[in-house]
Parts: C-alpha cells; sequence; structure tokens
C-alpha cells in the first residue's frame, strides 16, 4: 500500500472532481498528482484558504462554463465561419472574463494569491464590443451595415406587397371557383395557392408543386412572379453582406483567441 491509498487521496480526488463544472475541469483534477512537498503542499493550501474565505463572506465568482468554447475557437482554427449565437457565446465568455478579473482585482487585499492568476488574463474588451454590436438575438444586426437594413426594410415590404396580392386572389370571384383552398401556402420559398388542377393551365402563372393526388397545383400567380424574383434577388444581397460581417468577426476571433 503507497501513501496516497493511505490518506484515501484517490477517493478525495473523485469527491472534489465530482463537483467539477466543466469536462476539463474534472479531467485536471483527477490527473492531479499528490503534492509531496512541503513548499508546494502549503501553496496549495494557501489557495484553498482564500477560496474558503470567498465562501464564508458569499461572495459570488463570475463563471462561464467552457464546455461550448473550447469547441468554437477548434472551429475557428479549422477556417470555418462561425454563426451568429457562436459569436454570442464568444463576447459572453469574453465578458465575464472581464468581470472576472475585475473582482478578484477588487478583493485582492483578501486573496492575493488568486486574483494574481488573474494578472495574466488578456481583456478583449474591444472584441467584445464589436461582436455585440454587429450580432442581436442570435442574427447580424441592423446596426451592422446601412446596407443591410435597407435590404431587410426592402424584403420585408416585398412580403407584405406579394401577401397582399394573393389576398386580392383569394377575394375575387373569378379565381375563387379555380381554387382547391382560400388559403397561400409557401413552396420552396415560392408564394403559391392551392389551384384545381383543371385550371392549372388558364389560371395563370408558374406550377411549383402538385399534390401527390394529382388534384391540386401549386400556382405562383403571374402577378407576383417580378415581385418574387426581387425578393430573391435582395435575399441573396442579405446573405453576401452577412456572410461578409460573419467572416470578417470570424476573423477577429482568430486573430485575438488563436
Amino acid at each position: 500500500m503507497n501513501n496516497t491509498d493511505e490518506i484515501e487521496f484517490s477517493h478525495v480526488r473523485k469527491l472534489v472532481a465530482h463537483y467539477a463544472v466543466s469536462p476539463e475541469t474534472k479531467e485536471k483534477i483527477l490527473a492531479q498528482p499528490l503534492a509531496n512537498k512541503l513548499v508546494k503542499a502549503n501553496a496549495l493550501l494557501d489557495e484553498t484558504e482564500e477560496m474558503v474565505w470567498i465562501l464564508d463572506h458569499g461572495l459570488h465568482i463570475p463563471f462561464i462554463n467552457s464546455d461550448a468554447f473550447t469547441p468554437i475557437i477548434n472551429k475557428v482554427k479549422k477556417g470555418y465561419i462561425l454563426k451568429p449565437r457562436e459569436l454570442e457565446q464568444v463576447a459572453d465568455f469574453i465578458r465575464v472574463t472581464c468581470l472576472l478579473v475585475r473582482f478578484f482585482d477588487k478583493q485582492r487585499s483578501n486573496v492575493p494569491i488568486m486574483a494574481s492568476y488573474c494578472d495574466s488574463l488578456t481583456i478583449l474588451d474591444k472584441l467584445e464590443e464589436v461582436i455585440y454590436r454587429d450580432i442581436e438575438r442570435g442574427e447580424v444586426s441592423d446596426r451592422a451595415d446601412k446596407d443591410l437594413t435597407k435590404l431587410r426594410q426592402r424584403s420585408s415590404k416585398l412580403n407584405t406587397t406579394i401577401k397582399e396580392t394573393l389576398q386580392k386572389y383569394l377575394q375575387t370571384k373569378k379565381y375563387q371557383s379555380m381554387l382547391q383552398d382560400f388559403q397561400i401556402i409557401q413552396k420552396d420559398n415560392h408564394y403559391t395557392l392551392p389551384v384545381k388542377a383543371t385550371f392549372k393551365h388558364t389560371f395563370g402563372g408558374n406550377i411549383i408543386d402538385q399534390s401527390n393526388n394529382g388534384a391540386t397545383a401549386f400556382i405562383e400567380p403571374t402577378k407576383i412572379l417580378h415581385l418574387t424574383q426581387e425578393k430573391t434577388t435582395v435575399e441573396n444581397q442579405i446573405y453576401l453582406i452577412e456572410s461578409q460581417i460573419l467572416g470578417n468577426l470570424t476573423a477577429k476571433v482568430y486573430n485575438e483567441l488563436t
């Protein structure tokens, strides 16, 4: 029986690892060797004493789980462009890191050892700021680009005009007898009307799809064709601008964090 068995070090290590929040921390604890030198053991006891002081005084250390952050950084290293939600996670991680540094700096006189560990952390507040400016609620923000704002407004207006035009079809007696149902149905990004198969060549428009039994043809009426084409062009422009913004932000993350 070795010394670690005598003091049940492995058992204690497992108990501590059980309370680890992230897998990385748990693995590190389980791999932690027994300190067999007095200086090292005393240093660890001093760290523990400082953390106990924080707990005794009811202080809450700013924390964010790094589980999702590591895969994001690995994705950046492989050259992938981050999605809006992933960029927000990066900004959240930076924000909490800043809070952590400020917390320990404020308590430096009480926990000098723990505070000293934060001195090596880099504050990337500018990167945090630009991400929060350009990304909002999981999407590229209107604030990120003036042209993007105009294009989104144009796309929304086209959507409204298309639906209003289709509603007129539904309310016009001339077309009501040709319709299988009185509703607007979206098929492959096209707004269509369900037209009886017997009228599919006289209704006017592009046949986008048909029902399984062939009784209904989903037609994009002639009056909205030019609107749909313009909407597609606008949405493609929106996609290009959003992709460029996401690419630029990902490049900033790469430069700062890898």
